[in-house]
């Protein structure tokens, strides 16, 4: 990318991008050691690289030249950010023709491994970002499927925190307040006269 208009900050955009991915293979291989996991964690490395070159080939078979350095630059901070982060990506398409998802998936995968073979100067980079994406709104999903469990959860303490309230309020303690029945004289000490002692 010609990042040269961009002077020092360049420099600094490579370093943060180069240890994010550093961050992320390391993650990997950390988690991969201690359980076995289904997605991967965090933007894998490959993926975001494949979406980079395929801006880059995408930029030259349309204008013949890079132009739109600074999305190039979001897309780098853009991937830093998804990679160190913990939103799930899928590690292998759940292909199926018994469901609905299944069948989604598997279409997708046919579409673009057909885009990419008969358009390879365009079809990658959006296959890319369309895999990049894909994780964002999957994390939108679930967030969206936990909010009412949530939102129920805050309104159960709620009603719990204001019936105790309320309970307490019917029911006063007796200590400290005076209901004009309750005041009381310590009685005197039998064997004590009125003005002497014994």
């Amino acid at each position: 990318f010609p990042f040269e208009q961009f002077g020092k900050w360049a420099w600094i955009l490579g370093f943060v991008y180069i240890m994010a991915a550093a961050f992320r293979l390391a993650r990997f291989n950390l988690q991969a050691n201690m359980e076995k996991k289904k997605n991967f964690v965090g933007l894998p490395v490959p993926a975001a690289a494949f979406a980079l070159a395929g801006y880059l080939i995408f930029c030259q078979a349309v204008w013949g030249e890079t132009r739109y350095e600074n999305t190039a630059v979001v897309m780098m901070i853009g991937f830093s950010v998804l990679m160190v982060s913990n939103i799930e990506y899928a590690s292998s398409p759940k292909l199926s023709i018994h469901n609905k998802g299944g069948i989604i998936r598997l279409l997708l995968v046919v579409i673009s491994i057909g885009a990419i073979i008969y358009k390879p100067n365009y079809a990658p980079f959006p296959v890319a970002m369309l895999y990049v994406l894909s994780g964002l709104l999957n994390e939108v999903f679930n967030l969206l499927k936990r909010a009412p469990d949530v939102t129920g959860k805050v309104r159960a303490k709620t009603k719990k925190r204001n019936s105790s309230k309320r309970k307490k309020d019917r029911n006063p303690s007796d200590k400290g307040v005076y209901d004009g029945k309750s005041l009381r004289f310590p009685e005197e000490k039998r064997g004590r006269s009125s003005g002497t002692d014994d």
